[in-house]
């Protein structure tokens, strides 16, 4: 999970590694900036933002349960590329790894 700023807005990007699937998403509801956390619940992975404690499903960016439910994250354009074949085109990208 990266927290990041996108076009100057505050943005989250989840790597789900089971299916190799990466989702960005803004990271604002109603002009309120929030700071998620991935937790397991139930057998499931959730987001949780720390403000509400609302459960946001990773894949769709909808809340499902807490204060904001029944809102929905923006979702932004990603893709998902191999690092050769995008390397070859952006060699100064940076690189961020899980620690």
């Amino acid at each position: 999970l990266v927290h990041i700023a996108h076009a100057g807005n505050p943005a989250v990007v989840f790597f789900d590694p089971d299916t190799n699937t990466a989702l960005a998403f803004g990271a604002a509801v109603d002009g309120r900036e929030l700071n998620f956390e991935l937790i397991e619940q139930d057998g499931r992975q959730w987001l949780r933002d720390e403000q509400t404690s609302t459960l946001w499903v990773p894949f769709t960016g909808q809340a499902v349960s807490g204060e904001l439910a029944g809102n929905a994250l923006e979702r932004l354009h990603a893709v998902n590329v191999f690092w050769f074949a995008w390397n070859d085109f952006y060699p100064d990208t940076a690189i961020w790894a899980q620690s």
